[in-house]
């Protein structure tokens, strides 16, 4: 579980393709798109073994939790603010999250992976898909 430890660290977000497909299908409205797009969140990840808190902080609001890999955790979305029970594991080199169940506009999809030292996030919501690419701080 080599990736845990790469992705372990502080990242900013640098830039994002295709996320204003995937704030649609969460259902943000046309008014918070804009704001939304220009957000650079940083991420704090700290590995133990095969336990992960990563928490999310941008001008708004700040999501923490802690995941076990293989275990069922809950996921909060920072835009609808539902909660999502996932299950968390290392696929192909990524961090893996996925829905346990469908929930009406909320993420299904979440991965984790570093790509040429930049961490990149992908998120899929109703098969909308959207990569945010994170720097290393």
């Amino acid at each position: 579980m080599a990736v845990l430890q790469e992705l372990a660290g502080a990242w900013e977000l640098e830039s994002h393709q295709n996320f204003e497909a995937v704030l649609v299908e969460l259902g943000v409205d046309d008014a918070t798109k804009p704001k939304c797009l220009r957000k650079r969140p940083t991420a704090q990840i700290e590995v133990e073994g095969t336990s992960v808190n990563l928490k999310h902080t941008g001008p708004d609001s700040t999501v923490e939790y802690q995941i076990r890999i293989g275990q069922d955790f809950e996921l909060t979305d920072p835009h609808s603010m539902k909660v999502i029970p996932m299950t968390a594991n290392v696929e192909d080199d990524k961090l893996v999250y996925r829905a346990k169940e469908k929930i009406a506009d909320s993420v299904d999809y979440v991965s984790y992976e570093i790509i040429e030292e930049k961490m990149v996030c992908t998120l899929t919501v109703n098969g909308a898909s959207c990569k945010r690419i994170f720097r290393r701080m």
